[in-house]
């Protein structure tokens, strides 16, 4: 299992270059719904790596769009769904890997009874999450089969962080200038990731091994925070570049 899990993570450089590449095709259905749409809030919803990519995604989208960002668990969406009304302006993702998720799916159903729309992030499109939303965005990462999620979650991270900059791009919060010069930075930090001679460390490994414990309780943020360390590796200064256009 330590080979294929050293394997997945030495293929996350090819996969955020992917990722990359792609971002225009990906965001473009997202960007379309809401780009002329109020938006007052967002809301994250996933499970274990899921949750950890949402959480390392959420201040960024914060950030990047104005609103307030809620990442949850998809037991809480029962909770959630009665103080976000239809007026609320609230954008919901569903977000998992393989799409395969029962307890995301079943978040999924309760948005979509109770009148939201909800986005599915997912790298299965014909997946049974995917399939309940009302549109999906894919996370170019292919699957992962043994062990914790290692280049899902950090490709996860990537493709909401795109997301929230195709948006706000074309809602005019973000300068073109300001979205070049990070789409730039992104590059370069894929770049010097494949430069390196190791690829993943021990400790890095052990980090990943944590994140397989994960249910996404917030009360473990001891080990989310550690993840999102890592999770830095992907673009650990070209996030900074990121900020609405004034």
């Amino acid at each position: 299992m330590a080979q294929r899990m050293l394997a997945y993570t030495r293929e996350q450089a090819s996969v955020w270059r992917a990722i990359l590449d792609g971002r225009k095709a990906l965001a473009g259905e997202f960007v379309k719904a809401f780009q002329d749409a109020p938006l007052q809030r967002l809301v994250l919803v996933g499970a274990g790596s899921s949750y950890t990519a949402a959480q390392f995604a959420k201040e960024i989208l914060e950030r990047l769009l104005q609103v307030e960002a809620t990442v949850a668990v998809p037991t809480r969406i029962g909770t959630l769904l009665p103080l976000l009304p239809r007026s609320s302006g609230a954008v919901f993702f569903a977000i998992s890997q393989s799409g395969r998720s029962t307890n995301t799916e079943d978040a999924a159903k309760k948005i979509r009874a109770s009148g939201h729309l909800v986005t599915a992030v997912t790298a299965n499109p014909q997946s049974p999450v995917a399939q309940l939303c009302g549109s999906c965005v894919p996370v170019l990462c292919g699957e992962e089969t043994v062990g914790p999620k290692t280049k899902g979650m950090t490709a996860t991270a990537l493709t909401l962080t795109l997301l929230g900059m195709e948006l706000a791009l074309a809602k005019g919060i973000l300068s073109a200038e300001t979205y070049q010069e990070t789409i730039a930075a992104f590059g370069s930090e894929v770049i010097i990731y494949e430069a390196r001679e190791e690829n993943l460390c021990p400790l890095h490994l052990r980090a990943c091994l944590k994140s397989s414990n994960e249910d996404g309780d917030e009360s473990k943020s001891k080990h989310l925070g550690r993840n999102k360390e890592f999770a830095l590796t992907i673009f650990p200064k070209s996030a900074e570049l990121v900020e609405p256009a004034k």
